[in-house]
């Protein structure tokens, strides 16, 4: 990707978009919308909230970005048609319904739990519907799609101002955007199934285990927190984190990119160009650590005051993890790619199975500051783990045969 670059202003052009509409969408969310709920309801229910929206985007993310990114993929392999995927993205949202009722069925009764399931929704096929710019690598499409979805969440906070209901907000969003893309895009029209539905099932049943213990660890804190302490630890561990966890809302963006060249292109990635790639994203990983320690206290300061008595120290750990984390998620998009989804699949496997239980036990032990410590010697064992599988996997040499195990 870098290669590309540095010699097409193509490239740089989508990566700019890309990336621009990502910070759109982060700077309405957390410096606008988070922010003005904290003020009108406070922490607890800052905490509660960003609660319910970790396990929408544990759905949407697992379910809808991991059939969006197996689109990308077989097309390499096979030809599909819209029926193929319309047909598994209607399971898809089947399974988002009845699981994600289940699951805010503990926390939530009535209009609230019905407004969650049918937001949980609308997320799922928001992420999905993102493969309408990555197929065509339309990425001035990517910042209209950000734009009608940051402009809705707007709108549902002047919603939510006269109502004082939540779920307004993300409600408006996620439904502009999805109803817009279904008129005026071309995923979802209607076409006949081919025979290689059973191959795009089986391709999406494994990609989306593996973001599922992705998107788990990766919403961790808010599961845990709330759950072993309670809804202000969700949100101090929320705001603590936030600049450093905007650094890991870039993996999506860049890893869209990347994939969608990548996924169009016959060459291989090799060792040499994977190592040369996994110290760019370290050494990236370290300078945004810097600024990390010294803008958290600044940001919390400005944004949520009335969490920063209790932010002292909590700095240092917490961005420390989210950094490390940063560095061995990107790196991942090209074993995808190259090794495919069994491969994703296993690292995700074996990092959700130290991390949950890790965290859950030094949460139980030592509060937040477990929490902090698990992450970030969790991400350590990860981040030596997808170096590893590069150097060890990936063949030393261009090659335009196919990768064996």
């Amino acid at each position: 990707m870098l290669k590309k670059l540095s010699e097409k202003k193509q490239y740089i052009s989508d990566f700019a978009y890309t990336i621009g509409s990502s910070l759109l969408l982060q700077a309405v969310l957390h410096l606008l919308i988070h922010p003005y709920i904290n003020y009108r309801m406070g922490a607890e229910a800052l905490g509660n909230i960003v609660f319910y929206m970790s396990i929408i985007y544990i759905f949407a993310q697992s379910l809808g970005q991991g059939l969006c990114q197996i689109r990308q993929v077989v097309r390499k392999d096979c030809e599909a048609s819209n029926g193929d995927y319309n047909a598994i993205i209607a399971v898809i949202l089947l399974i988002s319904a009845v699981c994600g009722g289940i699951i805010g069925s503990i926390y939530l009764k009535g209009i609230e739990l019905l407004m969650f399931v049918v937001v949980l929704l609308f997320t799922v096929l928001r992420y999905y519907a993102t493969v309408e710019y990555r197929l065509k690598l339309d990425f001035k499409l990517c910042l209209i799609f950000f734009s009608i979805l940051s402009a809705g969440y707007l709108v549902g906070a002047a919603v939510f101002t006269v109502t004082n209901q939540w779920y307004y907000i993300f409600l408006m969003g996620e439904a502009a955007v999805v109803l817009v893309f279904m008129v005026r895009g071309t995923i979802f029209k209607p076409e006949k199934r081919t025979k290689n539905i059973p191959f795009i099932a089986k391709a999406t049943t494994s990609l989306v285990f593996s973001y599922l213990m992705v998107e788990i660890t990766t919403n961790a804190d808010r599961l845990i927190l709330k759950n072993f302490i309670d809804a202000e630890a969700v949100s101090l561990f929320y705001v603590v984190s936030l600049i450093g966890k905007t650094l890991l809302m870039f993996v999506g963006p860049i890893n869209s990119i990347t994939l969608s060249y990548a996924s169009a292109d016959k060459k291989h990635q090799t060792r040499k160009g994977f190592l040369k790639t996994f110290t760019l994203y370290t050494a990236i990983s370290a300078v945004f650590y810097l600024f990390c320690i010294i803008g958290t206290p600044i940001f919390v300061k400005l944004f949520y005051p009335n969490m920063y008595s209790q932010m002292q120290g909590l700095n240092l750990i917490v961005n420390a993890g989210q950094v490390i984390n940063f560095a061995a998620s990107l790196p991942i998009i090209l074993i995808l790619v190259e090794l495919g989804s069994r491969y994703h699949l296993r690292i995700n496997l074996m990092f959700a199975a130290i991390y949950i239980p890790v965290a859950m036990v030094l949460t139980h032990f030592f509060g937040i500051w477990g929490y902090a410590w698990a992450t970030v010697i969790v991400n350590i064992i990860r981040y030596v783990e997808v170096l590893l599988l590069g150097l060890l996997k990936f063949p030393k040499e261009n090659s335009e045969k196919e990768m064996t195990e």
